[in-house]
């Protein structure tokens, strides 16, 4: 929203009855997935020198975790801090976590210049807002106006504030 793009959002939804069925991962597959979770663009013949798997294997194995969902995409992380901006979050726990509340809030956050997503949850702080911004000012005064328009519906808040992310890991074994 920043940049001004203006195209129509993506949903990515995920079926549910595919991702309750269980699927036995081998070693070899926990090799591939492990590579690509380091690099998602890596190329089949890199992939294949690492595992010492045969690239035909290797673009089998992938087709069939993509198949049965256990892949279900990649994105491209940024370093925003090298483009100059910063991101913050805000803690937020909602007198009530209603349909109606859910919906203002969401709709909101999606006109929002700065607001980048929005959660709801069932923990302590029931919802989860993240804002970027290139100046400490627009992330106060997003804040403020966020705060004020909401003030009702909120109990408390508090600010996390973000540097250096550092990496993602997604896999939750060794």
């Amino acid at each position: 929203k920043e940049f001004e793009l203006t195209r129509e959002e993506k949903s990515y939804p995920i079926s549910l009855e595919k991702s309750t069925k269980k699927h036995a991962l081998d070693e070899k597959d926990i090799k591939i997935l492990r590579i690509i979770e380091e690099n998602g663009r890596a190329r089949i013949v890199d992939i294949a020198k690492k595992t010492g798997l045969s690239s035909e294997l290797i673009l089998y194995k992938l087709k069939k975790l993509h198949e049965d969902n256990i892949i279900l995409g990649s994105r491209i992380i940024f370093d925003l801090e090298k483009f100059g901006y910063f991101f913050g979050n805000l803690r937020i726990k909602l007198k009530n976590l209603d349909e109606e509340t859910i919906a203002k809030i969401s709709k909101y956050c999606k006109y929002h210049t700065y607001i980048n997503a929005i959660s709801f949850g069932i923990g302590e702080y029931n919802c989860l807002m993240q804002v970027f911004y290139k100046e400490e000012k627009q992330f106060r005064d997003t804040l403020k106006d966020f705060l004020e328009k909401f003030k009702d519906s909120i109990h408390t808040s508090d600010i996390v504030l973000i540097e250096h992310e550092g990496e993602i890991k997604t896999l939750p074994f060794q």
